[in-house]
């Protein structure tokens, strides 16, 4: 069974030919939703995945993330969590494509937060759907809106977002803490030093503040600013969990590193899994609730 996987976000474009849960071959590109025009959706799906119906044949495809919003392809609601695959299958907006393939747009989902706040998640469904079904699990996917979410026996329980990477990209890039500085290089005694002060009682603003004026007093060098920046804001994110057990950062590499080397300043077990290959394993649960 060959099938087509389609992580279509904001800025990015992934897509991945499949036989089964096994890839054959992927398309990666930065034609994100805000980059489609006069709602060209098809046009631009066919043009990265032409060369697989050629030699394949109108496969089914199925999309998840952001071409699902209001700003993408079709608004696919948000479902109510506790949600599972099946579910999350049953709520899939069906389209045909003008060439004749059909397609799947997979629904985001919403809950009350941790803190009894309205929140919603679109496209990191999927990736928790692909995590191994088991007892309990808890689960970070950091990003621009890092999410952390408790899933039990494949069901998707509860989540909670953080701000955490789009915060550090607009101070980085849009304040005056960015403002002037060189090219940032990760560098871990900084990181970890803003980790460490991420656990005291100090109020968040004044918090971030210091990531200018120690540049300022020479404490750190400007090209390390933002390593400071990213374990002060990581360690916030981080601080508040209380969990005994294994916590798996479904992300890339690099920055699971960041996460799990954080993680071990505040007492938690974690370990990286890949963010593609929990995005794929998910995506194939739900198209074989599909049939297909």
């Amino acid at each position: 069974m060959y099938w087509i996987a389609v992580d279509w976000g904001t800025t990015n474009f992934r897509a991945f030919l499949m036989r089964k849960d096994e890839i054959i071959d992927e398309v990666i590109g930065t034609e994100g939703i805000l980059s489609v025009t006069e709602n060209q959706f098809d046009v631009v799906l066919y043009r990265n995945i032409e060369h697989w119906l050629t030699s394949k044949g109108n496969l089914p495809i199925l999309l998840a993330g952001m071409v699902g919003s209001q700003k993408g392809w079709y608004e696919v609601p948000y479902q109510e969590v506790p949600i599972t695959a099946k579910g999350l299958a049953e709520s899939l907006k069906e389209l045909t494509t003008y060439w004749g393939s059909k397609a799947w747009i997979v629904p985001g989902i919403q809950n009350l937060s941790q803190y009894a706040l309205p929140d919603v998640m679109r496209g990191e469904e999927t990736q928790l759907l692909g995590l191994a079904d088991s007892a309990a699990t808890y689960a970070i996917l950091p990003g621009t809106h890092s999410k952390h979410s408790v899933i039990f026996h494949g069901e998707i329980k509860t989540f909670t977002s953080f701000m955490t990477g789009e915060l550090y990209s607009l101070l980085i890039n849009s304040s005056m803490i960015g403002k002037g500085l060189p090219k940032q290089i990760d560098n871990e005694k900084y990181f970890l030093i803003g980790i460490e002060k991420s656990k005291e009682n100090i109020p968040f603003t004044h918090l971030i503040f210091s990531a200018r004026t120690k540049q300022l007093n020479k404490e750190i060098p400007a090209e390390f600013v933002g390593s400071y920046l990213s374990g002060i804001l990581i360690g916030v994110e981080l601080k508040n969990i209380e969990c005994e057990n294994k916590i798996w950062v479904i992300t890339n590499e690099s920055l699971g590193e960041k996460y799990i080397v954080a993680g071990k300043h505040f007492g938690l077990n974690m370990e990286y899994v890949s963010g593609n290959g929990c995005f794929l394993k998910g995506a194939f649960k739900l198209i074989n609730q599909l049939g297909n």
